[in-house]
C-alpha cells in the first residue's frame, strides 16, 4: 500500500509539471508569434510613409533595473483565491466555483437562450472578503453561464446584456431557505451540462488572502503605464509593448507574467487583452478564474475574465459586467 501511495505521488507531481511546463511554451509561442505579426505591420507601415529610424538600443542590464522599478511602482492589493474541494451542495452561502446556488423563494431560474438552466460559476459572498473599501460589505454576486462549447460567451455582446451569461447581485439573504429547496428547482441532466471549464458536480469553495502583486505583462493599464515610464526613462519614443526588443519582452514575460484566480489587481489573458476592443473604462477585476488542474479547464489551458467600471461598482450595478475568457 505504502509503495502505491508513493508512486501516486509522484504521478500527480509529474502530471502537475507538465501542466505548468505546457502552459509556459504556450505563453513564449503566443508572445512571440505575436511581436512577429505586429513587427510586420510596424515595418509595412514605416516603408509606405517614411517613419522614423529604429528606436535605440538600450542595454539588457539597464532594462533589468529598469523593470525592479516597474514593480515597485505598480505594487497593488488583491485578494489571491485559494480552492478547496466541499461537497456539491456543501453550503448555499458560501463563496465557491460551481456548486448548488443561493436562490431567494420567489427567485425563477435564469434560463439560457434554449430555454435550459444557467449553470452555476461562481458565488462570492461579501462578508468573506477581507476587510476593503471597494466592495460592497454584504451580499452574494453570482456568476451564471450557459453549458455550450462557448462557455456562454458571445462574441459581439461580451457585456452582461445577452442571455447566456449573467452577473446576479443578491444584497440581502434570506438564512431560512434550505437545500432542499434549492435542489427542487436548480436540477442540471448532466448529459446536457458536459460542456462546462468543470463538471458540473463539482464544487470548490474560494478561500480569500489578502496579498500584493506588482503589474501583469497583457494587461493594458500595466502595459500603458510602462511605455510611458519606458520613454521617460531611457528618453525614448516607443508606441505600445511591442516596439520593444524580442529580449525585452521574452524578460518582462518571465519576471511580469502570471495566470492566476483571484480578486482585484491585474488581469491576465492568454491572448489580448479584451478591453483594447471598446472597454477601456472597464477597470476593476471583478473575478478571474485560471484553469486548474484536476478542476477547471478553459478550452485549451485558458483563463476568464469578469471586469466591471469604477461606477458600476460603487453603485452596485452589476448589470454591465464585462464576461470574456480565452486559451491558447
Amino acid at each position: 500500500m505504502y509503495e502505491i501511495y508513493i508512486l501516486t505521488v509522484l504521478v500527480t507531481a509529474s502530471i502537475y509539471s507538465l501542466f505548468k511546463l505546457y502552459k509556459n511554451i504556450k505563453k513564449t509561442q503566443k508572445k512571440l508569434e505575436e511581436k512577429k505579426i505586429r513587427q510586420e505591420q510596424r515595418v509595412t507601415i514605416k516603408d509606405y510613409i517614411g517613419k522614423k529610424e529604429s528606436k535605440k538600443k538600450i542595454k539588457i542590464e539597464d532594462f533589468k533595473k529598469f523593470i525592479e522599478i516597474m514593480k515597485k511602482e505598480t505594487e497593488t492589493y488583491y485578494f489571491k483565491i485559494d480552492l478547496e474541494e466541499i461537497e456539491y451542495d456543501n453550503s448555499l452561502f458560501t463563496s465557491k466555483i460551481g456548486g448548488l446556488p443561493y436562490l431567494d423563494k420567489s427567485s425563477n431560474l435564469l434560463l439560457d437562450d434554449e430555454g435550459d438552466p444557467m449553470y452555476l460559476l461562481a458565488q462570492i459572498n461579501f462578508e468573506e472578503l477581507p476587510t476593503n473599501t471597494t466592495y460592497p460589505k454584504k451580499g452574494l454576486l453570482q456568476f451564471y453561464i450557459k453549458a455550450d462549447n462557448m462557455y456562454g460567451l458571445e462574441m459581439e455582446d461580451k457585456q452582461n446584456l445577452c442571455q447566456n451569461h449573467k452577473v446576479i447581485f443578491i444584497e440581502n439573504i434570506d438564512k431560512t431557505i434550505t437545500k432542499d429547496e434549492i435542489k427542487s428547482k436548480y436540477i442540471l441532466d448532466k448529459e446536457k451540462y458536459y460542456e462546462l471549464p468543470l463538471l458540473p458536480d463539482v464544487s470548490l469553495k474560494m478561500n480569500f488572502i489578502l496579498s500584493k502583486e506588482f503589474g501583469n505583462s497583457g494587461d493594458i493599464y500595466f502595459e500603458n503605464y510602462l511605455i510611458r515610464r519606458y520613454n521617460e526613462i531611457f528618453n525614448a519614443e516607443i508606441d505600445n509593448f511591442y516596439d520593444l526588443s524580442n529580449a525585452e519582452i521574452d524578460y518582462i514575460t518571465d519576471e511580469m507574467y502570471e495566470l492566476k484566480t483571484k480578486i482585484s489587481g491585474y488581469a491576465g489573458f492568454t491572448q489580448d487583452d479584451v478591453r483594447e476592443y471598446g472597454y477601456t473604462d472597464y477597470e476593476v477585476l471583478l473575478l478571474q478564474i485560471d484553469s486548474e488542474q484536476d478542476y477547471i479547464m478553459w478550452g485549451d489551458c485558458g483563463i476568464a475574465n469578469f471586469f466591471i467600471t469604477k461606477e458600476d461598482l460603487e453603485r452596485k450595478d452589476f448589470s454591465k459586467v464585462l464576461y470574456n475568457w480565452d486559451c491558447y
